[in-house]
């Protein structure tokens, strides 16, 4: 656990974005804990693996940070042959709203702010699970 704190406040950018990567998905205790300084990392980069990571962990104000940061165009949030952050966000939010927004920033502003306080995180996580079983 030490060294994954030392690695958040390293002064290269890959790394901190790299422990913030690494961190999805994960198992590691507390690793909701070790990513929210990376929230407000002076990186864009850092700050949308880390929410992007905190959201595949269930936290769902995270959501709403990492669509804010997708206003600053970067070649992660175009199509770029389907590889791209809305895609991403779409493993743990369901796969059929990429399907019917894709990259479209302000249809996913709406249908979040419209399904924010209904919307079951860990269920959609746990079915986005399943269907890539």
């Amino acid at each position: 656990r030490a060294a994954l704190e030392g690695a958040l406040t390293d002064p290269v950018e890959e790394v901190r974005s790299a422990l913030a990567a690494g961190l999805r998905e994960s198992a590691t205790k507390g690793a909701l804990d070790l990513l929210q300084p990376l929230f407000a990392d002076s990186s864009l980069y850092v700050r949308r693996q880390a929410l992007l990571s905190a959201v595949s962990l269930g936290h769902k104000p995270a959501v709403a940070e990492l669509l804010e940061s997708l206003a600053v165009a970067t070649l992660d949030t175009g199509e770029n042959y389907g590889f791209n952050l809305f895609a991403d966000l779409a493993r743990y939010l369901g796969r059929e709203h990429y399907e019917r927004m894709g990259t479209e920033l302000e249809a996913w502003r709406d249908w979040w702010r419209s399904a924010a306080g209904s919307f079951d995180l860990p269920a959609a996580i746990a079915a986005e699970v399943e269907r890539e079983r």
